[in-house]
């Protein structure tokens, strides 16, 4: 698509100002964006917090030996003197170790059906095949026959190469309640000292500047040029004042590939945490680190931004745009909020788990499969999951649009179309800004509905981005509102756009189906943008 420079017009005496609305909910929206990577921390310890408990047990030791120690350290800190009968789930954020017990009452005489018990069982969805195999053989055996047992075994979790804590699983016999019942623990102990915590924390705030340089750099700043042009040139009206009604770029963000790229691979190298939150969620006593564990497991969301950005190259390539309708990426966020926690709770209590047993043992050397357990690779089977919610969800939304062939045309110039924090913004804002006789613009939305391979990301919406001017006369009255969108959301399908300088000054870009007199030699296309007025870029 060739773009049409604009050239300067001369300044005319025009109020303009920033609606404070607006402006207190950009506050909200930018403090969201840029604490994005520290919410982690409402599960994950504080590098300040941390004192990693003195074991007395060396690199060179052997895995019994280490598993000796932790689960003597563990069931010292962990058991019927120490906790509350009531006490399903707890944390020591010190010592960064956390339990999760359950009481059942085993068959007398013995199970071999393991699998009808896994399911029941504290942490099962990520015991490696050692732990897998010394549950079933405690299973099997008769009361008699478990007093003489040992009742422990641990594993070795790891992100790749490195080994990142201990998990081990106990049973207690609880002969109050009588002789087949135990009190099942599993406590997991990590290895993350005080300096790779601190060295997790700088990263996170190097990711959060630059965000929030994102944010100033792809939309506030561009709200300067505009503000001047709406002072100067004005939107081809007799308008004597004109309010702005500031968006949330939260999309910019979402899309960005390093943001989405860096958050997915923050998720994988902290999957202990993420193991966490799946125990958490694998219980319904204590709903308060139910609510936890899912908030936590919500951050896997970032695996569906990341798909979406991602895909758009493919997309692009086959042509695609017109199979998929964009998604509310604020929207999936607070799905994602609601429905993790019921998500990690099947994983956890389901025969699901074997699946990720499997998944965690399927990188292990056979060798060590006893000893060692991947978190990361079942971590990211649930980071798989959650990237197919918005493809299939794009598709749906198509196929489903695609089926109501008698729909009336949209108002893409309203408020009404808008993603839904924007939605519930304009709520707040004053009635006669909504009801407007005359609204303008959200041409771009009439593009891509007539050429869908305009869209530069089909999977995203931008419309949260777009800010809305209300025009106003002497007497205060609006009389237009006009819907502006960011150039960024646009395909213009040209490595090489042709410039030049239009005659006209505009305020904002406009596109057109004629290029101007002066720009002949523009390469032929079925529109054409001509830019605003002092480098603006809103359309």
């Amino acid at each position: 698509m060739p773009r049409v420079h604009a050239r300067d017009g001369s300044p005319t005496a025009r109020r303009v100002r920033v609606s404070t609305t607006s402006l207190i909910w950009t506050v909200g929206f930018v403090l969201n964006l840029v604490l994005m990577p520290f919410k982690a921390y409402m599960s994950e310890p504080l590098p300040w917090t941390i004192e990693p408990p003195a074991l007395n047990y060396t690199p060179t030791d052997s895995f019994d030996a280490l598993s000796r120690t932790v689960f003597d350290y563990l069931s010292s800190e962990y058991n019927n003197k120490t906790l509350p009968a009531s006490t399903i789930f707890t944390r020591d954020v010190t010592t960064n170790t956390y339990l999760l017990r359950y009481t059942l009452a085993l068959p007398l005489d013995g199970e071999r059906a393991c699998a009808t018990y896994m399911f029941s069982l504290p942490g099962s969805a990520a015991y490696s095949q050692g732990v897998s195999t010394f549950v079933c053989d405690f299973l099997a055996q008769n009361t008699t026959a478990r007093m003489a047992q040992t009742r422990y075994h641990c594993q070795i979790d790891t992100v790749a190469a490195w080994s990142v804590g201990v998990c081990c699983t106990w049973m207690e016999e609880m002969s109050e309640l009588g002789a087949d019942t135990f009190e099942v623990y599993h406590s997991s102990l990590s290895f993350e000292s005080h300096q790779v915590s601190l060295a997790k924390f700088m990263s996170r705030a190097c990711l959060s500047l630059f965000v929030l340089y994102i944010l100033w750099h792809r939309y506030y700043r561009l709200y300067q040029p505009l503000l001047y042009n709406l002072r100067t040139i004005g939107l081809n009206d007799d308008a004597n004042r004109y309010v702005v009604h500031m968006g949330d770029p939260t999309w910019l963000i979402l899309s960005h590939p390093f943001v989405s790229l860096a958050m997915v691979v923050d998720i994988l190298i902290n999957s202990l945490y993420g193991g966490t939150a799946v125990f958490r969620t694998s219980q319904l006593d204590d709903m308060f680190q139910f609510f936890l564990g899912g908030l936590y497991g919500s951050r896997m969301v970032w695996a569906a931004y990341m798909a979406m950005r991602y895909l758009n190259p493919l997309i692009e390539r086959m042509k695609w745009e017109h199979r998929f309708q964009p998604v509310d990426a604020g929207l999936m966020a607070i799905t994602a909020s609601v429905y993790a926690g019921p998500l990690l709770y099947l994983v956890s209590r389901t025969s699901i788990n074997w699946v990720f047993q499997w998944t965690g043992s399927l990188v292990v050397p056979p060798a060590t499969a006893a000893q060692y357990y991947h978190t990361a690779s079942s971590i990211l089977l649930i980071l798989c999951t959650m990237a197919c919610v918005p493809v299939v969800h794009s598709l749906t939304l198509q196929w489903a649009q695609s089926c109501c062939t008698h729909h009336k045309t949209r108002n893409y110039s309203h408020t009404d179309f808008n993603d839904w924090k924007q939605r519930f913004m304009f709520r707040c804002l004053r009635r006669q800004w909504h009801e407007c006789a005359v609204v303008d613009g959200g041409v771009l939305y009439y593009l891509f509905d007539a050429n869908p391979r305009y869209k530069k990301f089909p999977l995203f919406s931008p419309r949260g981005a777009d800010c809305f001017v209300s025009c106003l006369n002497a007497a205060g009255v609006v009389q237009r509102q006009v819907r502006l969108s960011l150039i960024f959301a646009l395909d213009m399908h040209t490595k090489d756009p042709t410039s030049a300088t239009c005659p006209t000054a505009r305020a904002v870009c406009v596109i057109g189906d004629r290029v101007c007199d002066e720009t002949k030699n523009a390469l032929p296309s079925d529109k054409c943008i001509h830019l605003g007025a002092n480098g603006c870029l809103w359309i």
